[in-house]
């Protein structure tokens, strides 16, 4: 079993294709960020687990922040990023990177945080978000829900909720992803989790978007796609 930084720098190279298997679902979350920022002057863009920079440079040609900084653990993956003015590359894990700036636009995305490995840590990004977050900002992620019928199946999302409801733990949604040697494990969270992350922080949960993980249509219930935040200071 690897941990993620090591997953991340052995499936590098195949990186573009996995993506393309989930493009819809991606092209989608994006594309509401683009819309719903298009319009607003970003001084400072922070992207977190940016992976091989495609969706964060799709987010700076489309929003033209001032300044961006693409954060990933993975050597391999950064790699693959193209420089672009203005831009800062940082091969950290998001605790390690230290910054005293605050930014306007934060993105994590695609279950970046599903790799951070206990309930505790979870929290503690949380509390990063907040101090790096400037006052109007906004942060914006998406996490793998459980409880999503649509794509794990109903008889798995009622063992989940089962298991969510008899013997309550935060390791009830550790899975693992990934073939052979190439495996890692993953946090698949459940639709009130984020509620826990930001409970006594100046953070809260303005919108809720339920996508469909191979359309990318948005969804009238979380039984039926992926979980898409938009936060905000309060």
């Amino acid at each position: 079993m690897l941990d993620s930084k090591k997953y991340y720098n052995v499936i590098a190279k195949d990186y573009t294709l996995i993506s393309k298997e989930r493009i819809n679902y991606l092209n989608a979350v994006d594309d509401i960020i683009i819309s719903e920022n298009k319009n607003k002057k970003i001084n400072n863009y922070l992207d977190i687990g940016s992976g091989d920079g495609r969706r964060s440079l799709k987010m700076i040609n489309s929003l033209n922040p001032l300044n961006s900084t693409l954060v990933d653990d993975s050597s391999k993956m950064l790699e693959q990023i193209k420089s672009v003015k203005n831009l800062t590359i940082a091969n950290n894990s998001f605790f390690d990177y230290k910054t005293d700036r605050k930014f306007d636009l934060i993105t994590c995305l695609w279950n970046v945080i599903g790799h951070i490995n206990s309930n505790t840590l979870r929290k503690q990004f949380f509390q990063i978000i907040e101090k790096r977050l400037n006052s109007g900002g906004v942060f914006y992620l998406d996490v793998n829900n459980r409880y999503n019928i649509t794509h794990y199946g109903y008889s798995n999302v009622m063992k989940n909720l089962k298991i969510d409801f008899l013997s309550p733990s935060d390791n009830n949604g550790v899975f693992h992803i990934g073939e052979g040697d190439k495996k890692t494990k993953v946090f698949i969270h459940n639709p009130f989790d984020l509620t826990s992350y930001v409970k006594n922080l100046n953070l809260e949960i303005q919108k809720t978007w339920f996508l469909d993980y191979n359309t990318g249509e948005i969804k009238d219930t979380f039984f039926e796609g992926q979980l898409f935040y938009k936060i905000t200071n309060k």
